[in-house]
């Protein structure tokens, strides 16, 4: 992407791009007011497309918050001491216990009531959070995602539903002498900007922006992106085909801008959510073949939820529910696998079959979890034979929850009615923000299609890409910067604004300056056992190294003492430090060099 000729034909798409009219509703951008509670349409969805909805910005409920901060789509992450101290907001601890601790998530479902009524006081106010507050999409929630403190930035997919997105900001507060809800947007300021878009075929999306900082200094910024593909064989149906920087660049006030380097993950780095539904009627007493010996349904499922277990990391949380003619919360949430390993080896069959219900409830339980990563799997023998009979509580629930859905079908055969209700729970993973149904019916089947989906989870969607950028200009607040993917004649882009803090420190006369616009690169890249940087002296000099990841924290500092003119290669070790890019801050007798070490084992 660095030659002339690929640069040149880069800049002539992006003029066609630009000059080329809108052909679709999508995508839309809504602005919410948090001054009113009016609600906002998109345009109406089709039933076969998927939606990716970005939520970025901040508000306030509280004039002593001039600057409009306070509350973002997902959070209340900071409130006016004084609220609390005039008992308007409750504690963070009440009698040495964590009361409503901040941040919180909008989507809490507990009721607070303050004085609490174990007190034996008349309550001031309740606050329900759920009911009450905050940002909402279809009049649901965000899920209660990583606290985004630069940009305020969330994301999620939804389903369509041939009917348009509906959003809103909540604020109201029910008042206990009145009995009444009381709507309190007077005193809000800040508003939130929502973007709507269908995700295609080939997508590109940038989940996350982050300043680059080294030794307090910005340097840089971080962009986590991946580009997508449509792919029936993956197991939520897509795949990131960003494996190479050469794929990707910025388009920075008119210049293009190629990353200094990309790093994708073998592995992920933040916690799963599981929910795990398990059918445990009568029929999965009945035999399957399973790596060689023939044993019961249930049997085989046990084991293939041994196997899948063990995959997961410490930090992973599961709940299990299982059902036959009524749901049993077999074990609530816990990242304990050996007791909920021991709760799946008592499991018995029994009688009829409740999917249906099961499911609801279990799209309910995940839905209000305070975690990250959320995600459903339910496997089933049969069909559903209880109530609700009627897929549309089903259907309703998946997309109220909006939870990434997998089901396992066992042993369906192929009769009209068995083949019908295979055809519902297509319809229930279309519902599902993305999701799958896997027909299996043997128990090495069901073994692969467990594994396949703890693969799966095991990698983080987006690529890290990282991109040095000059200040703005004098004046300028805010820049827009477009990525870029170009694929032979097609060109797809995305274009992100983001505040002029996230920027290359400019120069400091008299105490250091960098010696290019391009970070230069540690050798070799990437490395695996040792790294090592360069250092040109053009005086003799006391050589200093610093070493900090892309997070900006410590990870060795080398002195190296007096060297004369010349070339000072230093050495650093590399073999237990975690995959990823970090950044090696030397002295060169003039001014410091910041190289990059990118580490991959």
């Amino acid at each position: 992407m660095n030659h002339r000729s690929t640069l040149l034909a880069v800049m002539m798409l992006l003029l066609s791009f630009a000059a080329s009219p809108l052909v679709a509703q999508f995508p839309v951008t809504l602005t919410l007011d948090a001054r009113s509670g009016d609600v906002l349409q998109s345009p109406p969805t089709r039933t076969d497309a998927r939606y990716r909805i970005t939520v970025s910005g901040t508000y306030s409920q509280w004039p002593q918050f001039a600057d409009c901060h306070g509350v973002d789509a997902v959070w209340v992450y900071d409130v006016p001491q004084e609220e609390i101290d005039a008992f308007r907001w409750p504690p963070s601890s009440l009698l040495g216990s964590p009361f409503v601790t901040i941040p919180h998530w909008v989507g809490d479902s507990t009721t607070y009531s303050f004085p609490p009524a174990a007190m034996g006081m008349q309550p001031l106010f309740e606050l329900s959070f759920r009911k009450y507050l905050g940002f909402r999409i279809n009049g649901e929630p965000l899920a209660a995602s990583r606290l985004d403190r630069t940009l305020h930035r969330y994301q999620h997919e939804r389903a369509g539903t041939g009917a348009p997105f509906t959003v809103q900001i909540l604020d109201s507060t029910y008042n206990v002498v009145q009995g009444r809800v009381i709507p309190r947007y007077e005193d809000n300021c800040g508003e939130l900007t929502v973007t709507i878009e269908e995700i295609v075929d080939r997508d590109i999306n940038i989940c996350d922006v982050a300043p680059v900082i080294v030794d307090g200094e910005t340097i840089g910024i971080r962009v986590d992106a991946a580009v997508f593909q449509r792919d029936t064989t993956a197991v939520d149906g897509r795949k990131n085909i960003l494996v190479s920087q050469d794929q990707l660049g910025i388009v920075d006030n008119g210049r293009f801008i190629c990353p200094d380097s990309l790093v994708c993950d073998s592995g992920r780095t933040s916690p799963l959510s599981i929910g795990l539904i398990v059918d445990v009627s009568g029929s999965m007493g009945e035999p399957v073949e399973y790596d060689g010996h023939t044993m019961s349904r249930l049997e085989a499922v046990k084991r293939t939820l041994h196997t899948f277990m063990r995959t997961l990391h410490a930090g992973d949380s599961l709940f299990l529910l299982t059902f036959s003619t009524t749901i049993v919360l077999s074990q609530d949430w816990t990242a304990d696998t050996a007791q909920l390993g021991r709760v799946i080896d008592e499991l018995q069959p029994l009688e009829n079959t409740s999917l249906h219900a099961a499911l609801i409830e279990g799209l309910e339980k995940i839905a209000t979890h305070q975690r990250d990563g959320r995600v459903l799997i339910a496997l089933s023998d049969g069909l559903n034979n209880q109530d609700p009979k009627s897929a549309d509580p089903v259907l309703a629930a998946i997309r109220s929850s909006n939870v990434p859905l997998y089901l396992v079908a066992l042993g369906f055969a192929q009769s009209q009615q068995e083949q019908a209700g295979l055809a519902a729970m297509r319809g229930f993973v279309a519902a599902a923000p993305r999701g799958r149904l896997y027909e299996v019916h043997t128990g090495d089947e069901l073994n692969a299609v467990y594994t396949e989906m703890a693969e799966s989870m095991q990698t983080e969607e987006c690529c890290r890409l990282y991109f040095p950028l000059k200040p703005c200009d004098l004046g300028q607040s805010k820049r827009p910067i477009r990525l870029v993917y170009v694929d032979g004649g097609q060109i797809i882009s995305k274009t992100i604004v983001v505040d002029c803090d996230l920027k290359t420190t400019s120069v400091m006369p008299g105490t250091w300056e960098e010696s290019t616009d391009i970070i230069p690169s540690a050798r070799p890249t990437p490395a695996t056992n040792v790294a090592m940087v360069s250092v040109a002296l053009a005086t003799p000099s006391v050589v200093t190294a610093t070493v900090y990841s892309a997070e900006g924290r410590l990870i060795t500092e080398r002195q190296l003492g007096m060297h004369d003119i010349g070339v000072v290669d230093i050495i650093f070790d590399t073999i237990n430090w975690t995959p990823g890019i970090y950044f090696c801050r030397t002295w060169n007798g003039r001014r410091f060099i910041t190289t990059s070490i990118i580490v991959q084992h």
